[in-house]
């Protein structure tokens, strides 16, 4: 994370964002994203944004 430190402190950087993708099937109630606690205090010291990006997406072939 130290690395993550440096590039968030660089000056001109104004916000540094980890994203993660999730697919969402249609056939699906509910979904569900973890992020353990270590993690998000990790991501917090480095001034670290998580973000998780939801993609509809069907298994139907077309």
């Amino acid at each position: 994370m130290l690395a993550i430190s440096r590039i968030a402190s660089f000056p001109g950087v104004e916000q540094v964002t980890i994203d993660f993708g999730v697919a969402v099937f249609d056939d699906k109630f509910a979904m569900f994203s973890y992020l353990p606690p270590a993690f998000v205090q990790l991501a917090a010291q480095t001034n670290l944004g998580i973000e998780i990006s939801h993609y509809a997406r069907s298994d139907r072939v077309a």
